[in-house]
């Protein structure tokens, strides 16, 4: 069993203890033999190992994002609105917490939003610029509070997500 331990200046330690019945000749139990040993190091690995197998995983959904919008511009005879529809529902399972996102462009007097849009106090966005003049917006909500959540809930790549976004959608 592992055992989370804290020491008398305040630092965790880690130990695992194994032990192992001890009996006499006749079969009775007579004692334990255990043994612990201290794991903080391996701890701290898995610890690390996860949060970089979590960081990998977002940028892996943030890639999908931009291969899923390459390929629908890409599409042959697909139109403004679909591809600017097809974004805004490709863009909420590239955010951190895809359950509870929604999107929304507005391009001048048009707006494509997901089928969930709802906006609230969680919100990024970037503005959409053609040869310099804003013509629109990118807009992503959160659409409910999460224990992580403190001030700015969002990843700073999800702010290069949504600005790269915005980028290509002005060209």
């Amino acid at each position: 069993h592992d055992f989370e331990l804290l020491r008398k200046d305040g630092q965790r330690i880690y130990t695992s203890m194994e032990s192992t019945p001890v009996t006499d000749t006749a079969g009775n139990y007579i004692g334990a033999l255990a043994s612990v040993a201290d794991i903080t190091e391996r701890k701290a690995m898995e610890m690390e190992l996860r949060q970089r197998s979590y960081e990998l995983g977002e940028r892996v959904k943030e890639l999908n994002c931009l291969y899923g919008i390459s390929n629908l511009v890409g599409k042959p005879g697909i139109s403004l609105p679909e591809i600017l529809q097809g974004i805004v529902d490709l863009v909420p399972n590239s955010w951190q917490y895809p359950k509870i996102t929604c999107a929304a462009i507005r391009l001048e007097d048009q707006e494509y939003q997901t089928d969930n849009f709802r906006e609230t106090k969680w919100m990024q966005h970037a503005k959409i610029r053609v040869n310099g003049k804003i013509v629109g917006s990118l807009k992503v909500f959160y659409l409910e509070n999460t224990s992580e959540m403190d001030e700015d809930p969002f990843l700073k790549e999800e702010r290069k997500l949504i600005e790269t976004i915005a980028v290509n959608l002005g060209r």
